[in-house]
């Protein structure tokens, strides 16, 4: 398993008994995943063959890598906090995620790049992944 890969089985969205939550066909869910699988993978780009643990031990700033694992971080947050739900209730799960994220971040961006780069990753992935659901909304009208 990779360090990306490890990353993402510790935050995996599961349901009593460690299980995924069911998201039958959702065409919203399906978006979720995929701007959390991009986030995965310019994660494990910039961490090479190195884990975050490793890194971090090392004292050199990644903020790089901080940005993505925030990133991923926040849509593992929307899809544990969606379970199964409509994808017309997307958008205001993904927003009120938005709000959690940016008042439990925002205290913690103080304490150093990597941190800041961390909350920054997740608040930006967030208000990209709300501003996709808007653009696709406005297609299907």
């Amino acid at each position: 398993m990779g360090p990306a890969a490890a990353t993402a089985a510790a935050e995996e969205p599961t349901l009593e008994g460690g299980r995924m939550p069911e998201h039958p066909d959702q065409e919203g869910v399906l978006l979720v995943r995929a701007h959390r699988e991009a986030a995965l993978e310019a994660l494990s780009h910039s961490l090479g063959t190195s884990s975050l643990c490793a890194l971090s031990r090392t004292g050199r700033a990644m903020p790089a890598a901080k940005f993505h694992e925030g990133a991923s971080r926040a849509f593992a947050d929307v899809l544990r906090a969606a379970g199964a739900a409509p994808d017309d209730e997307l958008e205001a799960i993904v927003v009120a995620v938005a709000a959690r994220w940016e008042a439990d971040e925002a205290g913690r961006a103080g304490l150093g790049p990597d941190w800041a780069a961390y909350a920054a990753g997740g608040g930006e992935g967030l208000a990209d992944l709300v501003d996709e659901l808007r653009a696709r909304a406005v297609v299907r009208r």
